[in-house]
């Protein structure tokens, strides 16, 4: 004979005089039980009016529940509704649940949810991972079925994107995604398929397409978005002939083919970071060796702190693979250059580790700053926002407004040019500003002054040579031009503008052109490849050559770096200075290693970059012919002791 379901919520048990009763399992009532004298009918008729037991409410009134609004605003108050316990809304909710938050079918056998549910309704039989599983599908046919009618009766057009991969068990899988605008101009999409292919042939791929569109009953096809694959190309000539032979093709399918923009933006990024790979290489290895130590990390904090750069940001590491993060790296690690080039003097292991020529240098910063860092700061800021949703009407509106907008600017185009006119007019009757300005300039360094007091004033066109004894600080003075040092007083001004200001450094260093003792030449770099690497850089192209021939190595631009002299070496940075011709030259004795032709070169390139407005800076201990250039002797930085000759040479030796 079964058992009683009421045993379910009462307890058995025996009164001392033997008798036997039931206790309620919720409000503790007992109730005579004995099956000969008594029976169930006691315990059933109390199991339904039990005020605590939650099959109660199933024959009494609804309950009162307070829901709290889906925004969750702290001080608004919430939603009053009804709550009856339905096995039926209960198993939909769960569904729901499952499909939300992408849960496995297996976690309603989890003894963690079963716990839990028999705590909060411990009525509800909780389904099997094969009841919800079909549940789901049942969900996904009724959902599928009420967008097929709705695309039936009240969309026009219907505009299709599209991707295929390949999983890591060698399975071809493709998406189709359907994107529509509905009758209250809201923009939707829905994924309608998705599914194993045979192969990423275009014939396949269109085979594919074509039989989800037979499936949907969908025929009036706007656009497909594809990315620039040869076989998407394929797929699309196979769908325009579908298309027209079912008559509903909009200007005879010529705008059918959508090219995704994502992807072209993706491999333009990655193309692009090919021609600065070996500098962001330096880079990602540097901020690497950083972050590999707390105690390093703590260092460069405190080369930012003295080089006072007004900057929060941690150093972050790129996966390679990823161009969206190396533009958070290469953003980032910009802002930090001075703070690596005080790193790098401070911390002998940093280029012990990274290689003589593994450290980041000017011509690298030069070349990830401005251009690389801010082409991918375009490309994040279009991702993002091709990310937002879209409204159709409020995107209407803003059109609506930037026509106006684009009116009025027209009406008052003739004012503006009018009051401009004017404005440089008055301008060009004013004296002309010095280009780059010296004011009161001091530096010290290790508690020794260097530099003091110093007032240059260059205008376009001028040049400034520095001599000096060794260490009388000729290369620090062009080192605070270039912006590597700071001066400890006074203000170096570039058009007015105080260069050490961060916005005003990332500009007035594109105007900068700083041949050092360090050649920065790539040995394993032909000659030629040496010069073009820079000017590909620069966004110019056709000089590296006549720039060689102009220094006399033309005949060797097929050879590789690393075979040239000491004085050829020199000519080859002279090369690059030409080809690259950016409007200021600073100079670190450009004439060491050259013979009396390389230094007659030398005293013709610089005449020439004058004449054109340029300015030249050049710090040297030889004797360099430039016309017209103003002299700045730095007095040395230590005493020079008496010698033995300078002793014999007083008067009162005899």
């Amino acid at each position: 004979m079964p058992r009683s379901t009421v045993w379910d919520h009462f307890t058995k048990f025996k009164t001392d005089n033997g008798d036997t009763k039931g206790k309620c399992n919720y409000c503790n009532k007992e109730f005579c039980c004995d099956p000969k004298r008594n029976g169930t009918t006691a315990l059933r008729n109390h199991m339904n009016i039990c005020k605590k037991h939650p099959h109660a409410i199933e024959t009494r009134q609804a309950l009162l529940d307070l829901q709290p609004n889906s925004n969750n605003v702290e001080g608004e108050v919430g939603t009053l509704t009804t709550w009856k316990y339905d096995e039926n809304a209960i198993r939909e909710a769960l569904v729901s649940m499952i499909i939300i938050d992408e849960l496995t079918f297996k976690f309603v056998e989890g003894e963690g949810f079963r716990k839990f549910m028999r705590a909060i309704c411990p009525k509800f039989k909780i389904p099997s991972r094969w009841t919800i599983s079909r549940d789901c599908y049942l969900v996904y046919v009724e959902e599928r079925s009420k967008l097929k009618s709705y695309l039936k009766r009240n969309c026009q057009r219907v505009s299709l994107t599209t991707d295929t991969w390949t999983s890591l068990q060698r399975i071809n899988y493709m998406c189709i995604t359907a994107h529509f605008i509905d009758n209250d101009w809201k923009l939707h999409k829905k994924i309608i398929n998705f599914c194993p292919i045979t192969s990423h042939k275009g014939d396949a791929i269109g085979r594919a397409i074509e039989t989800c569109l037979l499936e949907w009953g969908l025929d009036k096809i706007f656009t497909i978005t594809v990315d620039n694959a040869s076989s998407n190309d394929i797929a699309i000539s196979y769908l325009k002939k579908k298309l027209a032979n079912w008559g509903v093709t909009v200007s005879n399918s010529d705008y059918l083919h959508m090219r995704c923009m994502a992807h072209i933006v993706n491999l333009v990024v990655m193309d692009g970071l090919k021609d600065v790979a070996e500098s962001v290489l330096k880079v990602r290895n540097a901020v690497r060796y950083i972050r590999s130590s707390p105690a390093r990390l703590k260092k460069f904090k405190e080369c930012v702190e003295y080089e006072k750069i007004d900057g929060k940001s941690s150093l972050c590491l790129d996966v390679s693979t990823r161009w969206n993060s190396t533009y958070l790296m290469l953003n980032i690690a910009q802002k930090y250059e001075r703070a690596f080039e005080r790193y790098e003097s401070q911390e002998p292991m940093f280029r012990l580790e990274l290689g003589e020529n593994g450290v980041p240098d000017f011509h690298d910063w030069s070349s990830l700053t401005p251009r690389i860092v801010e082409a991918l700061i375009c490309a994040q800021d279009w991702t993002r926002s091709s990310n937002c949703p879209i409204n159709v009407e409020e995107d209407l509106e803003e059109l609506e407004k930037f026509e106006e907008g684009l009116l009025r600017w027209w009406q008052l185009r003739t004012l503006c040019c009018k009051i401009l006119t004017e404005t440089c007019s008055m301008s060009l009757r004013k004296p002309p500003l010095p280009r780059i300005l010296l004011d009161n300039v001091s530096c010290m360094r290790n508690a020794q002054q260097i530099l003091r007091h110093v007032n240059v004033s260059i205008h376009d066109g001028g040049a400034l040579v520095l001599t000096g004894s060794n260490g009388s600080g000729k290369t620090t003075f062009l080192r605070m031009l270039a912006g590597f040092s700071k001066p400890s007083a006074g203000q170096i001004l570039w058009n007015g503008h105080d260069v050490t200001e961060s916005g005003v450094f990332h500009q007035y260093k594109l105007h900068l052109n700083w041949l050092s003792l360090k050649d920065a030449i790539k040995e394993k770099f032909t000659v030629l490849d040496n010069v073009q690497w820079f000017e590909i850089l620069e966004g110019k192209q056709g000089n590296s050559l006549p720039a060689l021939e102009l220094m006399g190595l033309g005949r060797l631009a097929k050879e590789k770096a690393r075979m040239l002299s000491m004085g050829q070496r020199k000519r080859l940075q002279l090369a690059r200075l030409v080809a690259i011709d950016r409007p200021i030259w600073l100079l670190d004795e450009p004439s060491v290693a050259l013979d009396d032709e390389g230094v007659k070169l030398l005293e013709c390139i610089i005449a020439e970059h004058r004449k054109k407005g340029g300015i030249v800076f050049v710090a040297t201990h030889l004797p360099i012919e430039i016309e017209d250039a103003m002299y700045l002797r730095l007095p040395p930085r230590f005493p020079r002791r008496m010698t033995l000759v300078d002793m014999l040479d007083r008067a009162d030796i005899s």
